[in-house]
């Protein structure tokens, strides 16, 4: 049967059509140019990986620039975002992310830059996620390990300087402004709080970090921001830990505040700010200090030593706090050695004498206490007073009445 109507028929056997001659053999630059192009179109029919995608973080390797330049702008995308109560509605994946920034992988990294990229990310992580941070308790504590170990080679000076600021002085400084600004600090208290084991020793070595990281040419932002800190973990706390609190109170020891003015300067601020906070607490402290350096063979610290001055520092922060330490430093003026006596004469004198307080007025009987060291069996110390009340004299005019009667008095003994 014709498959076309009125064709007509062909005999014998159709020739077959002629095919092209192709070479089987190609040049290296053509399978190269092949392999290109194939890579090329997968590459473009592939989706791109998302900035906070945890694959994206994992193809930069573990060292090196493509790592640290992956970090960034890790860290600049999650500046972007805005802090969500709904964690739905932050990018997915975002959670995985995290929680494998807080792997030793890179908070350990061998690469201070590396390290202080990824601080900064998790910083900007705690912030996004508040107060509900995506990390188990143990994982927080080495965060806060990071944080401390970034900040604990003290903090750059940018005040006045010229040129471009390198990417750790900026990570160093915005790691710290991120914890002024977010509280994230707290985490440490709470850790504490809870009973995480070392919390107590983390966060106090994160107060001694903050405390020493702090330099005389830092421009007073940088001073405020540390206090910000410190402020928010204390008044956290439920009950200070004494070994937080002996962190807190040496570097306002003289010798500690010579040779670091400005961690003086921080540890002041801070007992200035929380004054009305920690003022119980600190009169327990201060009282028991001073039982435990007058009158004893041994002394238990190094704020036992000096406890003395310790409390006149801590006087020029609020004098309110040494309302309750007054009658215990009137009672030491009974003690049976003559060098005691005369040391606690002298602060006393320094104290009733100051400008920052007017203690004399607020505790009379104990300013009357004070003069009758005028009658001590020492002849040194009733020298010292002498001198001591005429200075009190000339710098409070309403104790003028009471040292004025003391002189009298004194004055009418010594005549022949």
């Amino acid at each position: 049967m014709d498959l076309v109507e009125g064709a007509p028929e062909v005999k014998g056997t159709a020739p077959k059509p002629k095919r092209l001659r192709r070479s089987c053999s190609r040049s290296p630059q053509e399978k190269a140019a092949e392999v290109a192009a194939a890579h090329a179109t997968k590459a473009a029919s592939a989706k791109p990986v998302e900035v906070l995608d945890v694959k994206y973080l994992k193809e930069g390797g573990k060292r090196g620039k493509e790592l640290a330049a992956r970090l960034e702008r890790i860290f600049q995308r999650l500046r972007g975002l805005e802090q969500e109560d709904n964690h739905a509605r932050l990018p997915r994946g975002l959670k995985k992310l995290a929680q494998a920034l807080a792997t030793p992988v890179y908070l350990k990294h061998k690469q201070r830059d590396v390290r202080l990229l990824v601080a900064c990310a998790l910083a900007e992580v705690l912030r996004i996620y508040a107060p509900d941070a995506p990390f188990a308790s143990k994982d927080l504590q080495s965060i806060f390990g990071l944080f401390s170990q970034s900040l604990s080679g003290g903090l750059p000076n940018l005040a006045g300087a010229t040129g471009e600021a390198s990417l750790e002085d900026k990570c160093v400084l915005h790691l710290l402004h991120s914890l002024a600004e977010v509280k994230s600090a707290v985490i440490l208290v709470e850790l504490f709080q809870a009973g995480a084991p070392n919390a107590e020793e983390q966060l106090r070595g994160f107060v001694e970090v903050l405390l020493s990281a702090a330099r005389p040419e830092h421009a007073g932002t940088v001073r405020e921001q540390l206090v910000d800190v410190l402020q928010y973990c204390f008044e956290e706390l439920e009950l200070v830990p004494r070994p937080v609190f002996d962190t807190l109170l040496l570097p306002l020891l003289p010798q500690h505040a010579r040779t670091q003015p400005a961690s003086y300067q921080v540890a002041l601020g801070l007992c200035r700010r929380c004054a009305n906070l920690l003022h119980g607490q600190l009169s327990s402290l201060l009282n028991g200090l001073l039982d435990s350096s007058l009158g004893s063979a041994s002394s238990q610290s190094e704020l036992s030593e000096h406890a003395l001055p310790l409390i006149y520092e801590l006087h020029k922060a609020s004098p309110e706090l040494l309302l309750y330490v007054l009658p215990t430093l009137t009672e030491q003026l009974r003690v049976e050695s003559d060098e005691e006596r005369q040391q606690v004469v002298n602060l006393l004198g320094r104290l009733y004498a100051s400008p920052a307080a007017n203690y004399g007025a607020d505790a009379p009987k104990l300013f009357q206490a004070f003069l009758q060291r005028g009658h001590d069996k020492s002849d040194e110390i009733r020298a010292q007073m002498a001198a001591i009340a005429s200075a009190i004299a000339q710098r409070k005019p309403a104790l003028r009445g009471a040292v004025g009667a003391f002189l009298a008095e004194r004055l009418q003994n010594v005549r022949p």
